[in-house]
């Protein structure tokens, strides 16, 4: 497929990259749409950024192939995320794909079944969630960003494994900050039972309204406080705005600040891009 751009990775003896993931046990939560946000904003940096795309639905894939075309033609005649679960994956069978959207973005898209297949696993699936971390830290690049499910299972937990930090995106209801205590039940077993090193790299509120001030409850006012109180220390201080022209930006496969269509945009492009410049202050 002419649009497809495989590239063989340079790989090295001892890891060099920084590596994340975005998590919350709950969906809804907008986390790909930071994550692809976060990863454009490194390779404009000049990072050498390398996308892993966990998650069956595929939605990061799509949007760094450009669209589901191309995943589903890498599906059936290419390397994808899956195969890094393989113990006795060969370094020279791991490719990664050029992203048409920067020169410095490449991805390692899902594939829906095989993807399935991982999370479905029974026994095996303990011996299954160290093995995306031995391949990915041989590539030589500067960042990795892993995408995965909202669900836990063997996909989240390889990640959490794998990286160095996880980041933990809520949004200002009920829902939201149950699944980040969750989380954190689940990093800190992780970290426990498979010894990894993965730390809390910030929480970050996304979806963010300034709450309204009226007399009575206010249950949003009333949970955005809770949440500045109990996660004080792991908050990042920006938060990410709720706005349409950022789901446009993402549905047009682009960064939310690159090209905005009017002063409003620019205005919440420039708000968004500073927070994830605060997220990313987290990593390097």
């Amino acid at each position: 497929m002419e649009t497809i751009t495989p590239v063989k990775p340079s790989f090295v003896l001892k890891r060099v990259a920084k590596s994340c993931v975005h998590s919350n046990e709950k969906g809804g939560v907008g986390k790909t749409t930071v994550e692809f946000n976060q990863a454009y904003r490194l390779a404009e940096q000049g990072y050498r950024v390398l996308v892993v795309d966990f998650d069956g639905q595929r939605n990061m894939s799509k949007l760094l192939l450009g669209s589901i075309k191309e995943v589903e033609w890498v599906e059936k005649n290419g390397f994808t995320s899956a195969e890094l679960f393989n113990s006795d994956l060969k370094q020279d069978d791991i490719v990664m794909y050029q992203s048409p959207i920067h020169q410095n973005l490449h991805v390692i898209p899902a594939h829906k079944e095989r993807i399935a297949n991982v999370l479905a696993a029974g026994r095996e699936a303990k011996s299954l969630i160290g093995n995306p971390k031995k391949h990915l830290d041989k590539i030589d690049v500067d960042y990795i960003l892993i995408d995965t499910p909202p669900s836990l299972g063997v996909t989240q937990l390889a990640a959490i494994n794998t990286v160095d930090y996880i980041f933990v995106p809520v949004t200002i209801d009920d829902f939201s900050n149950e699944g980040l205590i969750s989380l954190l039940k689940t990093v800190k077993a992780v970290k426990t039972g498979l010894r990894a090193g993965v730390q809390i790299g910030g929480v970050y509120i996304n979806f963010f309204k300034k709450p309204t001030t009226r007399k009575g409850d206010n249950p949003y006012a009333e949970i955005l406080a809770q949440i500045e109180r109990d996660y004080k220390q792991l908050l990042i201080p920006n938060y990410l705005p709720d706005s349409l022209s950022i789901k446009e930006a993402r549905m047009a496969g682009r960064a939310c600040w690159v090209s905005p269509p009017n002063g409003n945009a620019a205005t919440v492009g420039r708000a968004f891009r500073n927070a994830i410049d605060a997220i990313n202050d987290r990593i390097k």
